[in-house]
C-alpha cells in the first residue's frame, strides 16, 4: 500500500542521511554508484524532495563536491540564487565563458554534467528560499560586489553602432546580439533566450523522438576584449567586413560551447584570410 511504501522511503531517506553524517567517505560511494538514482527521486517524489536533495553531492566551481546546504552556507552577502550551469562533461562546464564574470566575483556555480541534471533542476526550482538560476540564460544579473567592472567598455561599443550592424548581419542565425555584462575573457558567447535546453539536451529529447521546441539563441559580445574592440573600431571606419567577423564570432561562441562549427571550412577560410590582413 502507499502508507507502506512511504514509511520505506522514509526509512531509507533517514538511513541515508545518517550515513552522510557519521560515514561520509561510505557516502560518498554510495553516491557514485546511485547518485543518479537519487537524483531521479527528486523528479518522481516531490514529497521528500527537499530531503533528497539535501542528500545531493554535485560538482561546483568551487573545486569540491558539494551539498546544497553547504552551497547556500558559502553564499556571498547579497546573493539570492543558486547558480548553476549544465549541458555537457564537467571538464567542458568548468571553462565555460558563461560563467566568467561570475568566477571573477567568486561566486560559487554549481557544475551540473549528468543528463538527468537538467531535468531535476528545473522540477525542484528552488532549495529552500533560494531559487535555481542557470548561467546560462539571457539578462542574468550578476550580484553586487568587487571582481570587476561589468561595464567597462560598453558605452564606447554601443557608440560605433557595431552590436546592430552584427544583428543585421546575424538575423537569421541568432534572435538577438547584445552586449555582454559576464564575459571577461572571452570575446563571445551564446546564451539561451526563454527556459535554457543545452545542445546535449536537445539532442537527447531528438534521440526519444520528441519535438524540442525552436532554439533560440542570443549572442553576447564582450565590450571590454581587445577583439570585440579593434572589429568594432575598424568597422566603424569602414575597413572591416561585419558580415566575414560575424561569422568568425559565432565559431569562436561555438567552439567555447564545445559544440562543432556549423560549416567549419567557411569558418577556417574567413579566419585565415582576416588573419592575413
Amino acid at each position: 500500500t502507499a502508507m507502506i511504501k512511504n514509511n520505506i522511503t522514509r526509512k531509507v531517506l533517514d538511513a541515508l542521511k545518517k550515513m552522510k553524517t557519521d560515514r561520509p567517505e561510505e557516502f560518498k560511494k554510495f553516491w557514485q554508484m546511485f547518485g543518479m538514482v537519487l537524483k531521479e527521486g527528486i523528479i518522481s517524489d516531490t514529497k521528500n524532495r527537499e530531503q533528497i536533495m539535501k542528500l545531493c553531492l554535485l560538482d561546483s566551481s568551487g573545486g569540491e563536491k558539494t551539498t546544497l546546504e553547504e552551497y547556500v552556507s558559502r553564499m556571498s552577502d547579497g546573493q539570492k540564487n543558486i547558480y548553476y550551469i549544465t549541458g555537457g562533461p564537467v571538464k567542458n562546464l568548468e571553462i565555460s565563458p558563461k560563467f566568467e564574470g561570475f568566477k571573477k566575483k567568486n561566486i560559487e556555480v554549481l557544475l551540473l554534467g549528468d543528463a538527468v541534471d537538467e531535468i531535476w533542476v528545473n522540477h525542484a526550482r528552488k532549495f529552500g528560499d533560494y531559487e535555481f538560476v542557470s548561467v546560462s540564460q539571457e539578462d542574468i544579473a550578476l550580484p553586487e560586489g568587487s571582481g570587476f567592472d561589468s561595464t567597462e567598455g560598453r558605452e564606447e561599443l554601443e557608440k560605433t553602432g557595431f552590436v546592430s550592424k552584427l544583428k543585421e548581419s546575424l538575423a537569421d542565425m541568432v534572435e538577438d546580439v547584445k552586449i555582454s555584462t559576464r564575459l571577461v575573457d572571452s570575446p563571445a558567447c551564446f546564451v539561451q533566450k526563454g527556459e535554457p535546453i543545452s545542445p546535449q539536451m536537445r539532442n537527447f529529447f531528438r534521440s526519444m523522438g520528441q519535438e524540442v521546441p525552436e532554439e533560440k539563441k542570443v549572442l553576447e559580445v564582450n565590450p571590454a576584449h581587445p577583439l570585440i574592440k579593434k572589429i568594432a573600431a575598424e568597422t566603424e571606419k569602414g575597413n572591416a567586413d561585419v558580415a566575414e567577423w560575424a561569422n568568425v564570432l559565432m565559431g569562436l561562441a561555438s567552439i567555447c560551447e564545445g559544440e562543432p562549427v556549423e560549416d567549419g571550412r567557411k569558418f577556417t577560410r574567413i579566419l585565415t584570410k582576416l588573419l592575413e590582413k
